[in-house]
């Protein structure tokens, strides 16, 4: 029950974190398949060396499973890794050419420029300028 929780926690911080990099949700299935590919290769590989060094005796089944605990603990750590070193998507403010990084936590896709002060808008990883709302109000279709 505790590794399914610690599952969860682990694919949920990797979700966030490839949020704030604006990236998508995909890469955090890494977390589940790292952990339990770990597991799986940590209890293989301590069985194995464990029989090689019993010379015919039983291998004790509590040493297989801390083989896997170290192999998932591994498995975790490989996939905390991949996603910690995955660049943000860096994106260009076309007045300016100011580099910014869209937060995808948020669900506003919105941004205001740090220099020149224009809103953006991403769409499809293209920026695209937001009309000021302001000047539309001031021309309405009476000329006023």
């Amino acid at each position: 029950m505790l590794e399914i929780l610690g599952i969860i926690a682990l694919f949920s911080a990797l979700k966030k974190k490839l949020a704030r990099k604006g990236r998508g949700k995909g890469l955090a299935f890494l977390a589940p398949v790292f952990w339990i590919g770990g597991e799986v290769i940590g209890a293989v590989l301590g069985a194995t060396l464990l029989a090689m060094q019993s010379e015919g005796q039983p291998v004790s089944t509590a040493a297989v499973y801390v083989g896997a605990i170290l192999g998932a603990l591994a498995g975790a750590a490989a996939s905390l890794a991949v996603i910690y070193l995955v660049p943000p998507i860096l994106h260009a403010c076309p007045e300016c050419g100011e580099e910014f990084t869209l937060n995808l936590e948020k669900t506003s896709r919105r941004h205001t420029c740090r220099r020149c002060k224009t809103t953006l808008r991403v769409e499809d990883n293209a920026v695209v300028i937001v009309p000021d709302m302001k000047k539309r109000a001031v021309s309405g279709p009476f000329g006023a």
